[in-house]
């Protein structure tokens, strides 16, 4: 075990020099809360997981997934666009296989011009896409490590970029009172990306060269941009209430590439595993200071969050749990989630 406390030492380390210079990073989508349990505990999520949405944040809690399980999920986003999820979990007899994607869906957008304002009778659309593959497997009785690889596609109309990116984690259950646990990830570690396509294209005249009447083929160079490079380390601790009820506590640290560090935090109450309540916070220097400004959050507008869900196994013979939550917003109205989560 001192092996792994060097090499997470190390990266810290490493993280804490990579986010000393804030950036702009493009692939936004990728830090929208994923699931449902997570989303409803206000991002504090590697440590504190145990059903298969858990690949979208700590591909370590694989290994906590003992059942065949396929997860949905979808949100309404903001002006309609549509936030979707899906993973399925596979335990192997060498660790846990999940295959997962996002999507962040505009549908049909009018297209208008400064000429025609009202609409040419054309409509575009802008998608988001990242599909995936993880792995996670139990190192000793205690530690459990976990990575994945994804494949990012973007458009907007004619106009593309693709690239991928890596996560890793690790989770790490102390043993102590209150099943103290211990985790950290690396997310959306990946080579810069930009845009390509037709939509770039466009035709120019020659005006050096009299001769030369004939319109010329040129394409806009979109510029790189980085990933949303993440790193986030947690704790989390349970505790039983009698025979049949549990309530868990987690505390997260995110440091992404373009937002200063955050905190999160969240808290969860099971009853036999037939129903949960939970809730949480997206960003506590905004829950101590509500003043706090736009720009000293660097663009953070997380707040509080809450949900809940419902085990329909007494009725169906096998954990079928149908999930809902609710995430605040700064500026526009809440997000509502809905997932359901299935084992087989």
């Amino acid at each position: 075990m001192k092996k792994y406390t060097i090499i997470l030492m190390i990266l810290l380390l490493c993280f804490s020099v990579t986010f000393a210079d804030q950036g702009r990073a493009g692939a936004q989508f990728l830090k929208i809360f994923p699931g449902v349990f997570g989303s409803a505990m206000g991002g504090a999520s590697s440590s504190l997981n145990n059903s298969s949405e858990v690949v979208f944040w700590n591909p370590a809690g694989l290994n906590d997934i003992k059942q065949n399980s396929l997860f949905v999920s979808h949100a309404d986003y903001f002006a309609g666009i549509k936030y979707e999820n899906i993973a399925l979990t596979l335990p192997l007899s060498f660790g846990v296989l999940s295959l997962h994607g996002i999507g962040l869906l505009s549908g049909d957008i009018r297209e208008t011009t400064v000429r025609e304002p009202d609409g040419t009778g054309n409509y575009y659309s802008a998608n988001d896409f990242a599909f995936g593959v993880s792995y996670g497997t139990q190192m000793t009785n205690k530690f459990s490590v976990g990575g994945g690889v994804k494949w990012i596609s973007m458009s907007i109309d004619k106009v593309n970029a693709y690239g991928f990116a890596l996560d890793a984690g690790a989770k790490y259950a102390s043993g102590l009172p209150g099943n103290l646990t211990f985790a950290f990830t690396i997310k959306n570690f990946g080579p810069n990306i930009s845009y390509s396509g037709e939509g770039l294209q466009t035709l120019t005249t020659k005006t050096d060269n009299e001769f030369e009447e004939e319109d010329v083929e040129v394409e806009y160079s979109s510029e790189d941009f980085p990933l949303p490079l993440s790193f986030s380390y947690a704790v989390s601790a349970e505790h039983p209430i009698g025979e049949k009820q549990k309530i868990g506590i987690a505390l997260e640290n995110w440091q992404i590439l373009d937002l200063k560090e955050i905190y999160r935090f969240g808290i969860t109450w099971n009853y036999d595993n037939l129903f949960y309540l939970a809730g949480g916070h997206g960003d506590l220097r905004r829950l101590f200071d509500p003043n706090i400004s736009y720009k000293t959050t660097n663009g953070s507008m997380k707040s509080f969050t809450f949900g809940g869900g419902v085990n329909l196994g007494m009725i169906f013979k096998k954990n079928m749990w149908v999930k809902y939550a609710w995430e605040a917003h700064e500026y526009f109205d809440g997000i509502n989630r809905l997932g359901l989560d299935i084992s087989f």
